[in-house]
């Protein structure tokens, strides 16, 4: 069930960088989207992020249809990242330790990640979770849609090797309702729709989705963040790829 492991730090994808002039050499942006995202970013106050250097995520997760309950921790160190998640019997943790990707469950055992997994790990990690330009080639404004009942901007994040996002920005103000994307795993890609809900302030001074209800057909989970904490003490030695 790893694309539990991936939920909790879709939020950050809702808290877009503020576009300036020593980035528009990263990702191949109009300036239709860059004005978008300028606005996106002053809606949640990103700013607030611009000097964390750590960040420890927690929250509960619930999937109603199968009675199942469970956790979620995500650890973000620079360019590291660790998650773990309990969901029923089912433990695993996900990590990338600035070089490689690993997951282990008791099911798979230890496994390295490549690819499209790697890629999606790497993308949440600090240096790219709140600038995606500095990640992704290529951010479009592909014109507006109604996302979960709100009339948004429907901007596109592609990267060669992974399959695009799309992020839908309320065009009332700018604040995230969502997003589209394919998450693999070792069963395949699934395609996911999760809407964002009760953005709440943090005591730094940004807004986060305190709710997300990701929606894949059958499965519909909800997760609850509980607690984020900025700039905490994580020890190097919880990304590093476990003994075989």
């Amino acid at each position: 069930m790893r694309y539990l492991t991936l939920l909790l730090i879709l939020f950050s994808t809702s808290l877009p960088a503020q576009s300036s002039a020593s980035e528009t050499k990263n990702a191949a942006m109009a300036d239709d989207v860059k004005a978008v995202l300028k606005k996106a970013g002053e809606a949640v106050n990103v700013d607030s992020l611009k000097d964390t250097k750590s960040m420890v995520q927690k929250a509960n997760i619930s999937i109603a249809n199968m009675g199942i309950k469970g956790t979620i921790t995500v650890y973000m160190k620079a360019d590291k990242i660790r998650i773990e998640s309990q969901t029923g019997n089912i433990n695993e943790v996900n990590g990338f330790d600035g070089k490689t990707a690993w997951s282990e469950n008791l099911t798979m055992g230890l496994r390295m990640l490549e690819g499209e997994e790697k890629l999606n790990l790497i993308s949440e990690t600090l240096p790219y979770a709140f600038t995606p330009e500095k990640f992704y080639d290529k951010i479009e404004l592909e014109g507006k849609e109604v996302f979960n009942n709100v009339e948004c901007y429907k901007v596109k994040f592609s990267k060669e090797g992974m399959d695009p996002t799309y992020e839908f920005y309320s065009t009332k103000d700018y604040i995230s309702q969502g997003e589209l994307r394919t998450i693999p795993s070792p069963m395949g890609k699934m395609k996911a729709t999760t809407v964002y809900k009760e953005y709440k302030k943090h005591s730094m001074g940004f807004m986060y989705p305190s709710i997300m209800v990701q929606d894949m057909g059958p499965v519909k989970l909800e997760v609850k963040i509980t607690e984020i904490k900025l700039n905490v003490k994580v020890e190097d030695k919880i990304f590093t790829l476990p003994a075989q």
